[in-house]
């Protein structure tokens, strides 16, 4: 269960915000085993507007690139990058979380002001220093910080990572060939890390995503 502190930390390092939903490519680069329910991120929204979040003309919706939680996305890279879409106008901080799962304590936390937070994908990357242990489940969390002194109004969407030794695979190659290989071991993370486009990456959320929507703010 969600912890009810709503203090989130995430993998965070290298911050890429990337532009807007403009231009999605219609069908997906790489192609995922469907059978393993690999691709549908997981995705909350607040409804109202609550909490310092003026919502009047519409929810905080918060997309995260990830595959739902009964099937926990993998990766090699002991630093991984994280991508997320924010699909409305707010004008509040959005804060990123990484948690060791059974664990209280973040691993690692980042924050983005209000004026660093675009309407559109946006991107961490795990920071040097803060490397994912192998064989280690890891649960990751974008939230928008809608009161900072009442953080139980935070709108947020979570998912969780695990990293792997997979034999002969290796991170950080990039490029279609290499994010269909990293597909077909069922490395979710990679996969989009070594796409070099980032409307592919919305392409491939976009074809293997289902989002989950919930109108509760957390509590």
């Amino acid at each position: 269960m969600f912890n009810s502190k709503q203090f989130f930390t995430f993998a965070a390092g290298t911050v890429a915000l990337l532009t807007t939903f403009a231009t999605v490519a219609s069908a997906s680069p790489i192609v995922f085993n469907t059978s393993r329910d690999v691709g549908a991120p997981s995705r909350t929204r607040g409804a109202g507007s609550r909490g310092g979040c003026n919502l009047d003309g519409g929810d905080i919706a918060i997309q995260l690139a990830a595959p739902i939680t009964n099937d926990i996305g993998k990766t090699v890279s002991e630093n991984p990058t994280f991508f997320w879409t924010v699909d409305s106008n707010i004008s509040v901080p959005i804060e990123f979380t990484l948690v060791t799962t059974g664990q209280a304590e973040p691993v690692f936390v980042k924050t983005f002001s209000a004026e660093e937070v675009r309407n559109g994908m946006m991107s961490v990357q795990l920071p040097s220093g803060y490397e994912l242990n192998d064989d280690t489940t890891y649960r990751w969390t974008v939230s928008a910080v809608c009161n900072a002194n009442r953080r139980s109004n935070d709108v947020y969407a979570q998912s969780w990572i695990k990293r792997v030794d997979n034999a002969g695979i290796s991170a950080g190659a990039s490029g279609l060939v290499a994010a269909q290989s990293y597909a077909d071991a069922d490395l979710w993370y990679d996969a989009l890390q070594a796409l070099e486009v980032d409307s592919e990456r919305l392409a491939v959320i976009e074809t293997y995503s289902t989002p989950q929507e919930n109108t509760d703010l957390v509590r």
